[in-house]
């Protein structure tokens, strides 16, 4: 049996590797330079979804607020999360509490949290108990997590780790990465 270049670099190296090749052969013809291709690299994730104009929040879950917020809501509790834990997926740092606000942001990382958990069940499905929670919980060697829980990842309240662990997940579900172009 012959193997892969995947088999023996493994998948996401792969797919590094595929993304460079097509990313230099549009340097090379053209279609954009090494400074476009270089000041992309150095953009946050949030920076790029600016740049792109497109909530996330409109690709994954059109819905009212209200319906979202209340889905996020299901989906903490489920996850056992804390108020101050929420808020920091949410983006709310440690300040006194007088309602949340209902911008992008917070709609927007209630999607991709809502998406994560989603996405964790159905890679991870474990029979007769909630995979999404148990896998937000064990601890990840993928190279993302550094051996940590996802859950304290995403903790970090940062929309970037949030970003990163749904792409993450899109990958082991075998859909790819997000794009928001």
């Amino acid at each position: 049996m012959e193997e892969t270049m995947s088999d023996i670099i493994g998948a996401d190296a792969a797919k590094l590797a595929g993304l460079q090749i097509d990313t230099l052969q549009k340097v090379r013809s053209g279609k954009i330079t090494l400074k476009q291709w270089e000041w992309f690299n150095n953009l946050s994730c949030g920076q790029r979804e600016k740049l792109v104009g497109n909530s996330i929040i409109e690709k994954l879950l059109p819905q009212r607020p209200d319906a979202l917020f209340a889905r996020f809501r299901t989906v903490a509790n489920a996850c056992a999360l804390s108020t101050p834990e929420q808020r920091l997926i949410l983006g709310i740092f440690p300040t006194p509490r007088r309602g949340w606000k209902k911008n992008q942001d917070t709609l927007d990382r209630m999607a991709l949290f809502i998406r994560i958990y989603n996405l964790a069940g159905q890679c991870f499905p474990v029979k007769n108990q909630d995979g999404a929670r148990i896998w937000l919980e064990l601890p990840n060697y993928a190279p993302l997590f550094h051996g940590d829980r996802p859950e304290t990842f995403i903790l970090n309240g940062q929309y970037e780790d949030l970003y990163d662990t749904y792409n993450y997940l899109r990958a082991q579900a075998g859909i790819g990465r997000s794009s928001l172009a």
